[in-house]
């Protein structure tokens, strides 16, 4: 990111702004005036600060590139203070240089607008559709404009688009942005867009500094997003923000919805997204249901919504829905026996089989018209669980399906930090990454009685808070209410826990510190703090430099793992994903406990860097 005052670009070297602008974006890269990017900010940027100098604007500052914590880029960002109250005011602008003979707007895509560019196609998402998600991102993000000191506002400029074309860029799938086409300034609507932009801003001439303060120096903060989030789908919507990443997805989909909904759509549609633990599967599963019950309402003028929201097994996740509460139905995938037009699957990847006969799971994702697939390779934690995502793309050939494919990165759980990739690298190998900001708080307690003692003066403060551990032992509770499940004995004390409950999983899942989950009651949820007893189950042997796996350990009560293992399959995966699932499930911080001193060692060494042995904490 660069900034400068329009006032100054008159007497500078422009180049030389420019080569700043790809040393902060590209770090020691050699600067490649050829680059696409680079040529994109060769063409755009004098383009804009033109605009702002005849709207009478020189004393704004403009600020290129600006990266979000989420990792995506506001091509530029108009610094100044409003014309209404004089109050600090950003204005985030998208530019394109798109022509109209260069982009396909038609299409069962669904991917939005193919763009033909000198360096080859590519595609993006409406103009007007970005510029949405960073403006719902700053306004739940952004502590400066939660706190209501910074206004934004936002506006897209296609300098190269004739503004006789513009009428088509909201038509047909892009209706659904009408709305804003006043927004949106093409070519020859430059007077228009001096107009638009001298509105906003102040005329009189100032230093900027607090805006630029606020914009650049308040941070950002997470988002509390999670279960509660479904109780809104069917009544109020628009509290189901996404980010960025999230954002893309969920516009082609409602493209295909709408179409659905008026019928005009075209065959069966099955949308297959991936991602890990803690990059926001089920909420953009959540957001997808409520856009579609809005659209059901507009469109249809009812309420009786032909839609579900489905999981191949989760008494846990089950239970808490139904506590939420919430307009929608939810139901098992094997308990499905309707035809519904829209499914959305979460925990996909649980899937046990696709059976075509009347109540399987093939026959029920068969009957729907658009399927929406939420699922993780490395979270099937049973060697039966057979929902890969090349067994669903496989599922959507034999079937009929248009297939789209899209993958969540961004890590959204674990603070937008390095926690979740360094938990894959730790299990399953692979490179260091670059240490990355904003991570959870991750302790090691070299006691369980140091564990319980951090855990219950968490409590006090915040009763997000569970323990977790793998099924090593057996649960007598279910059966004899009083009975203790797990008993450790560590330096002549004692620590002891019964499971969660059988029944009331939602009064455990909002209120429980002294019952622990185990793997069942572990995916698909999410905590502010987790304390986890690492047992010898899964162990690093440090002479070996491998993973050490004992299943015995955990099928002697586990009958379910143990039933749905198979000689010759990679059942160790299966216990690295367990382990996986227990790891990721903390948004603000984990406690962990080992039963293996190397174990331990191993892990402060991946994940908190630390090959000393002294300290018990770290930051990711």
């Amino acid at each position: 990111m660069q900034y400068i005052k329009i006032a100054d670009a008159k007497g500078m070297d422009f180049d030389v702004f420019l080569r700043r602008l790809w040393r902060s974006v590209r770090g020691d890269i050699p600067v490649d005036p050829e680059d696409s990017e680079y040529e994109s900010w060769e063409k755009s940027l004098p383009k804009l600060i033109g605009v702002l100098k005849k709207a009478g604007l020189s004393h704004i500052t403009l600020a290129a590139e600006c990266e979000l914590p989420t990792g995506g880029r506001i091509d530029a960002v108009l610094l100044g203070y409003s014309a209404s109250d004089g109050k600090p005011l950003a204005v985030l602008v998208e530019m394109k240089q798109w022509s109209r003979d260069k982009i396909q707007l038609a299409g069962r895509g669904y991917t939005s607008i193919r763009v033909s560019g000198r360096h080859g196609n590519y595609q993006s998402i409406h103009p007007a559709c970005q510029t949405e998600g960073y403006m719902q991102y700053m306004e739940r993000n952004h502590r400066g404009v939660t706190s209501g000191r910074l206004r934004v506002e936002s506006c897209q400029y296609l300098f190269n688009y004739d503004a006789a074309g513009k009428e088509e860029l909201f038509k047909r799938d892009f209706e659904i942005y009408r709305s804003r086409q006043d927004q949106m300034f093409c070519k020859g609507e430059e007077a228009r867009f001096e107009s638009f932009l001298s509105g906003l801003f102040s005329d009189r001439e100032q230093d900027n500094q607090e805006t630029l303060s606020l914009f650049f120096d308040s941070g950002y903060q997470i988002s509390d997003l999670d279960m509660e989030a479904f109780r809104d789908i069917a009544g109020r919507p628009e509290n189901i923000s996404l980010l960025e990443d999230q954002r893309p997805i969920t516009a082609c989909i409602d493209m295909a919805v709408e179409r659905l909904l008026r019928g005009t759509l075209e065959g069966k549609n099955l949308f297959l997204i991936s991602g890990a633990a803690g990059t926001g599967k089920t909420i953009v599963g959540f957001k997808i249901l409520s856009d579609y019950c809005e659209m059901y309402r507009r469109i249809r003028g009812r309420t009786d919504y032909n839609c579900a929201y489905t999981l191949p097994r989760s008494r846990t996740i089950k239970a808490v829905l139904k506590g939420v509460g919430g307009g929608v139905q939810v139901v098992f995938l094997n308990d499905l026996r309707q035809r519904f037009e829209l499914l959305v699957v979460d925990e996909a990847h649980r899937a046990t089989d696709f059976s075509m006969s009347a109540g399987g799971v093939g026959n029920a994702l068969k009957q729907a018209k658009i399927v929406v697939v939420l699922q993780d390779n490395r979270q099937r934690v049973l060697g039966n669980e057979i929902g890969t995502a090349e067994r669903y793309r496989e599922f959507a050939r034999a079937n009929g399906f248009a297939l789209q494919s899209y993958e969540l990165r961004l890590q959204k759980r674990a603070g937008f930090g390095g926690y979740v990739e360094r938990i894959d690298r730790l299990l399953y190998g692979g490179p260091a990454g670059e240490v990355k900001e904003n991570g959870i708080e991750v302790t090691i307690c070299d006691s369980l009685s140091e564990m319980e003692e951090l855990v219950q003066k968490k409590y006090q403060s915040d009763k997000s808070i569970k323990y977790y551990a793998p099924y090593c032992w057996e649960w007598k509770s279910r059966d004899e209410e009083t009975a203790i499940d797990i008993v450790i004995s560590e330096d002549g004390a004692v620590f002891q826990k019964q499971w969660n409950p059988q029944d009331d999983q939602y009064q455990w899942y909002l209120d429980s510190v002294d019952r622990v989950g185990c793997i069942y009651t572990a995916q698909g949820l999410g905590f502010n703090y987790v304390a986890l007893l690492w047992w010898d189950d899964l162990r690093w042997d440090k002479s070996q430099g491998k993973w050490s796996v004992d299943f015995n350990k955990v099928t002697r009560y586990d009958r379910l793992l143990k039933g749905s293992l198979s000689n010759g399959a990679d059942n160790d995966f299966i216990m690295l994903n367990i382990y996986r699932v227990l790891l990721t499930r903390a948004k603000k911080g984990v406690y962990i406990w080992f039963k293996d001193p190397d174990t331990r060692e191993h892990f402060r060494e991946v994940v908190l860097q630390d090959k000393s042995k002294g300290g018990n904490d770290g930051t990711v």
